[in-house]
């Protein structure tokens, strides 16, 4: 963990300054980006390191009071914040946020907004660079610079963030990606007893701008186009949904790289749902790993703990509300059946992930933009190559897989409703067949079997298990998943027996639960809270003989390894050639993991592994 900014100077919100245009000049500076500690880590990969190395800020310029001279903020990567480390002059370039394209003809650079008087000296424009000086005693807080044409259009503008305290940065055992220690533009981290500089600032989804005080400074009375938002980054869109006159749900990078529209300084991003599961992926935090709730303050979570805000939010009309008591926090996502912006909304001791107005100004907490490498536990099995067989017809969405009591076949369910028997196991997969057992009307996601019975238990979508009996033609439903009523197609995918037990996942939350045969609920768990990058649970299988439990998430294209209680995350192997891994099956005989797919043409792989 490395410090970024280390300041110990107060700081107010002004706002006659803060949302008065200035005319000004001066430049500003931040510390390098965070390194890149490794590209995404392959399950083999180094040891992880603690985190991004995030370097103290730059020293003084010789000459700060001359612009262009001093340090380049866009070296390492250019961006729509830049943080400020030490008093200077700094400069960066005049292009589109994360990006290298130009924002233009630039006439002159201004100040729009400080929420500290006098925080930037001057702001001048010259030979592509925005360039910068600060005082020489710092002043923390928060601005936003411009790029203006000949006629004052603004082209681009720039967030400026100089933090009092130092923003440390860790995965708290939350995530594989760092994440601040703070909200983005708060000038110190939040804590049990958090105040109003822990706040940070406040943004519409998917715009590139904050807004810095209680109220925004002015209002647009509906909705804008992308390009009116950047031409008015002080402008409020005030409206009952989306600020976005024609909704792009790409702006802040869902499912991609970052974007030139991410408010996020170098080397950081607004993060996706997948990034941080247990905040994003959860349906309440209270009670997930490090939670506590520190009344009227701030919530806090992971190991070692990092805290949240309660740090109000702007209403679709533009007002402050609900500081002390509610925060909403944004993601990358947005729910496109109704056009609004996902995060977590949390007020006191409860919480609820959805999809939220996006016209609403929320906070955003940013990540590191690389991920941080698993490395699989000493002793764990090498995966090795792969084989498969397609069938092109016959078996209809494969989604469950286990051994038969003596190992010479598979069982396998499908969506459809089918019970199939895979044999011919030895000859190559080539040489596998199958024969349709039983069919009728259920959405089966998951098969597997009691070893001393040979009796089938079946998880079947939403929320039930059925008992399938020799000669496997008639079923019984033996108990309800009340947990996963409400889950539709999001629900059970999974089962496997476990030491007399069931254990049943879904797909919703990556969640697990533990059943007794006669239908008693022992516990629940949420994968992600255990194992930071868990979507969902495809399949899961327990492999009695190395007490590990395997879990297929077709989501994040992997292959989670645990302990068989479920504490420890053990290994994890990458199945991203499998287009919808749904099935999981340990075969010791055979030195294999057999895996399915519910593609368009149903397939098993066999993977095989050393060590198994």
């Amino acid at each position: 963990m490395k410090k970024i900014v280390a300041f110990l100077l107060t700081i107010s919100c002004l706002f006659l300054v803060c949302c008065g245009p200035q005319e000004q000049t001066g430049l500003v500076i931040g510390p390098p980006p965070p390194s890149d500690s490794g590209e995404t880590g392959t399950p083999d990969g180094p040891d992880s390191p603690d985190g991004p190395d995030t370097p103290d800020g730059p020293d003084h310029p010789e000459s700060p009071d001359t612009p262009g001279q001093g340090a380049d903020l866009s070296t390492s990567g250019t961006a729509n914040c830049y943080i400020i480390t030490a008093p200077g002059t700094y400069k960066f370039k005049t292009v589109k946020g994360n990006g290298s394209t130009s924002v233009g003809s630039v006439s002159k650079a201004d100040i729009l907004w400080e929420t500290t008087g006098g925080m930037i000296k001057e702001v001048v424009y010259g030979a592509n660079y925005i360039n910068i000086a600060t005082p020489e005693t710092l002043k923390p807080g928060n601005a936003l610079i411009a790029a203006k044409n000949s006629s004052g259009t603004i082209l681009w503008s720039w967030h400026i963030w100089i933090p009092k305290t130092a923003i440390e940065a860790d995965m708290y055992d939350l995530s594989w990606y760092t994440m601040m220690d703070r909200n983005l533009g708060a000038l110190e981290a939040a804590s049990a007893s958090a105040g109003q500089d822990s706040y940070g600032l406040l943004y519409q989804w998917g715009r590139k701008d904050p807004f810095p005080c209680r109220n925004a400074s002015s209002k647009n009375g509906g909705t804008m186009s992308l390009a009116q938002s950047i031409a008015n980054p002080t402008t409020f869109a005030d409206n009952s949904g989306t600020w976005m006159s024609s909704v792009d749900k790409t702006v802040w990078g869902d499912g991609g790289s970052k974007t030139i529209y991410d408010p996020c300084p170098p080397g950081y991003k607004v993060p996706q749902r997948e990034d941080v599961t247990i905040i994003f992926r959860t349906d309440n935090l209270s009670g997930e790993k490090g939670w506590e709730f520190s009344s009227g303050n701030a919530f806090a979570l992971g190991n070692p703990k990092v805290w949240f805000p309660y740090s109000g939010y702007l209403d679709v009309s533009g007002n402050f509300v609900e500081a002390g008591s509610q925060t909403k926090i944004w993601n990358s996502h947005m729910d496109t059946a109704n056009d609004q912006g996902y995060g977590i909304f949390v007020t006191g001791n409860s919480s609820n992930r959805s999809s939220q107005k996006a016209a609403q100004g929320g906070s955003v907490r940013c990540i590191s933009e690389k991920q941080q490498p698993f490395t699989n536990e000493p002793g764990m099995p090498v995966q090795g190559s792969y084989t498969r067989k397609v069938f092109d017809s016959g078996v209809e969405e494969l989604s469950g897989l286990c051994l038969s009591w003596d190992k010479t076949y598979l069982w396998g369910v499908g969506d459809q409703g089918e019970l199939y028997k895979f044999t011919n196991l030895d000859g190559g997969v080539d040489a596998i067949t199958y024969t349709s057992v039983w069919k009728y009307s259920a959405d089966m996601e998951g098969v597997t079997i009691d070893p001393g019975s040979t009796m089938l238990y079946l998880g079947i979508e939403s929320d039930r298990v059925y008992r399938v009996p020799s000669p496997y033609n008639s079923k019984t439903t033996i108990f309800v998943i009340d947990d996963a009523a409400n889950m539709g197609n999001s629900g059970v995918e999974g089962i496997t027996w476990h030491k007399g037990d069931l254990y049943v996942g879904a797909q919703s939350g990556a969640t697990l639960w533990c059943y007794t045969l006669d239908g008693t609920k022992k516990w629940k768990k949420q994968l992600g809270s255990i194992a930071p990058g868990v979507e969902e649970v495809g399949d899961l299988y327990y492999d009695s003989e190395t007490d590990l439990l395997w879990v297929a998430d077709s989501e994040a294209h992997k292959l989670f390894v645990f302990d068989g209680d479920v504490t420890k995350l053990k290994a994890i192997y990458d199945v991203s050639f499998i287009g919808n891994a749904e099935s999981v099956c340990v075969d010791h005989q055979r030195n294999c993991v057999w895996v399915g797919d519910d593609g368009t043409s149903s397939k098993i792989y066999k993977i095989t592994f050393t060590g198994l």
